[in-house]
């Protein structure tokens, strides 16, 4: 699972596949928050996870409520102290729980991503840990990466990529590149399905929106991965023959 925060909004991309002990299977990993008031759609944030399936499921429906208990009565996206807020409470709720489960001999083995854009267009990016605190991560590295895949090459692309917030390129690309290549050597890891959903500030709208890749951009990434591939081993095949 790769988060980027990407002009004024963050951007989440997953595999589908989720293997427990020698059970793999496919499902969906990330769950946008969304609520309606007087027939309008508001988009608060998104959600993602890696670890134990049933403890991440019982996670999101928590996280879910605590919005959902704060947008019934503010009917809009929170501010910047808002979320802080929000956030405090996930954290509260996560640290508690976790510390129940230890106590009765279960070890929680989990790691969230939390994104948001407040209402007047900051993108945040949140990571909560197997201890369930939180750590703000949209400014600095401003982007996170999670699950096995993390191992055994993202963060190696990343490097080979240098990697920064200034990075110049679509970070769509870059993410189902990088799941695509990874699911080559890592058998947890399935291609790049087209989930990915991107929440940010729409300039136009004057409001924060939420939408998931289409079925045409999916079709676009997967010939630019191709692509690039190819690219990367010509010119190690030029450097090669013709010097450096």
């Amino acid at each position: 699972i790769l988060a980027f925060v990407w002009g004024r909004g963050v951007l989440i991309t997953a595999d589908s596949r989720s293997s427990v002990e020698y059970l793999i299977k496919e499902e969906r990993k990330i769950y946008p928050i969304t609520f309606y008031y007087k027939n309008e759609e508001f988009d608060l944030a998104v959600i993602t996870g890696s670890g134990d399936a049933p403890l991440l499921k019982q996670t999101f429906e928590e996280i879910k409520k605590i919005f959902e208990k704060w947008f019934s009565k503010k009917h809009k996206n929170p501010n910047e102290e808002e979320l802080i807020e929000i956030v405090k409470n996930i954290e509260s709720y996560l640290v508690k729980k976790f510390n129940y489960l230890r106590e009765t001999g279960i070890t929680p083995e989990l790691t969230l991503l939390l994104a948001s854009v407040t209402r007047d267009g900051k993108p945040k990016l949140y990571k909560f840990d197997s201890r369930g605190l939180a750590e703000p991560l949209h400014e600095n590295p401003g982007f996170a990466l999670i699950g096995s895949g993390m191992v055994t090459g993202g963060l190696l692309l990343l490097k080979l990529l240098n990697y920064s917030m200034s990075f110049e390129g679509d970070r769509g690309l870059l993410s189902s590149f990088m799941i695509d290549v990874i699911s080559e050597v890592d058998a947890t890891v399935s291609p790049f399905l087209g989930d990915s959903v991107y929440i940010r500030w729409d300039e136009k709208k004057k409001k924060v929106v939420a939408g998931a890749l289409k079925e045409e951009a999916i079709k676009e990434y997967k010939q630019k991965i191709k692509w690039r591939r190819k690219l990367i081993e010509v010119i190690w095949l030029i450097a090669e023959r013709l010097g450096e």
